[in-house]
């Protein structure tokens, strides 16, 4: 707790660091941009960590709390509006969190990048939807020795990603008042094991300040016209997977064929089938042939279209799995970026359930 209140201490210091900027921007037209428009948020948390699995019992009554600092950039263009008739906001997301567990879980710090669409309800309220993604640094990772009934995380690097809700009420003219429901998530995505992961819902209230006084351009919301666009994809990933068995990485390479059918501005719905050669399967059953590590999957989901982004959550059973060591049905949760036309990068995360199995690092083509 000493921790958290000297970290409290230290974003109210950067409160005031960025109020006192912000003033002296304001004094200056040349460093205004209506098409951009800074805002800084400060949220208490306080949640609850899931227990999915029989194997984390050992931590549960854990009730994390934190605190989250949002640096937001409210997107104000015509160009942007055009995405998805609404005023999207991106920006960078710090928090700490004290997992109420310091012998085993001790604590987190996280830093992320988000998008957050941003719908008008009315003149003084918003609803938004945000994705964060990024680094967590996390106090005590598993040890054999040391801390062995930590099946949560076994490195001190991991990756952070939340899904949230929020209600922003503006109660002046620079003031919003904030409340959120999210859903938070520490996983190494399997480079290591053991990776039972963080999985821990909070309900968050805090405040934003504008930079300034403002109001949005009121544009008016129109029917998608455009072409509804039918995409093919193909890629190929990689990703290096570790297991308690052995010291070594073994790698997992994956082949995947999509087809996307939008349905409106901002969505789609696909259909994969992919196939993933998984080297680490070998260690658990060394009685399998090359073809039996192979597994296959059918899944179905959907997009969330934002310009050069597609969002991505998919879910499906394996068609052919000679090892059956996981659920029947899997998730994938991941993001692709189009670097030129008809060229795409992707990270994914596959997923049984609430434990992550593996990543995927991906290059793809689009037809």
């Amino acid at each position: 707790m000493q921790f958290l209140n000297f970290l409290v201490k230290k974003f109210i210091l950067l409160l005031m660091i960025l109020n006192f900027y912000n003033a002296n921007a304001i004094n200056n037209p040349s460093e205004k941009n209506i098409n951009n428009i800074f805002s800084y948020s400060i949220k208490s948390q306080y949640g609850y960590i899931i227990i999915h699995s029989q194997e984390i019992r050992s931590i549960k009554n854990s009730y994390p709390k934190g605190v989250e600092l949002n640096l937001n950039w409210l997107k104000n263009s015509k160009k942007t509006w055009e995405l998805c008739n609404c005023y999207p906001k991106v920006g960078i997301l710090i928090s700490y969190f004290d997992f109420d567990n310091n012998e085993i879980l001790g604590h987190g710090i996280n830093f992320g990048g988000f998008v957050a669409p941003s719908f008008k309800i009315s003149n003084d309220v918003n609803f938004l939807f945000k994705i964060t993604s990024g680094p967590s640094y996390n106090s005590k990772p598993y040890h054999e020795a040391n801390n062995p009934y930590n099946l949560s995380y076994s490195l001190p690097l991991n990756i952070y990603t939340q899904l949230s809700i929020s209600i922003e009420k503006k109660i002046n003219k620079k003031n919003k008042i904030i409340l959120s429901c999210n859903y938070n998530h520490i996983s190494n995505g399997g480079i290591k094991q053991p990776n039972k992961g963080i999985n821990y819902p909070t309900i968050g209230l805090g405040i934003e300040h504008n930079s300034e006084e403002f109001k949005l351009i009121e544009r008016k919301k129109e029917r998608y016209t455009g072409i509804k666009e039918k995409r093919y994809d193909i890629s190929f990933s990689y990703f290096p997977k570790k297991v308690l068995e052995d010291a070594k990485y073994y790698p997992v390479f994956g082949l995947n064929s999509s087809y996307s059918k939008q349905i409106s501005r901002t969505n789609a719905l696909t259909i994969d089938l992919e196939f993933t050669l998984d080297k680490t399967l070998e260690i658990s059953n060394q009685k399998l042939n090359k073809l039996e590590i192979v597994r296959s999957g059918i899944l179905i989901g959907h997009e969330f279209l934002l310009g050069k982004f597609r969002f991505s959550q998919k879910i499906g059973p394996y068609i052919y799995d000679k090892v059956k060591v996981n659920d029947v049905f899997y998730q994938k949760y991941g993001i692709k970026y189009i670097l030129v036309k008809n060229i795409f990068v992707g990270l994914h995360i596959k997923a049984h359930r609430h434990v992550a199995d593996f990543m995927q690092l991906s290059i793809g083509l689009s037809f």
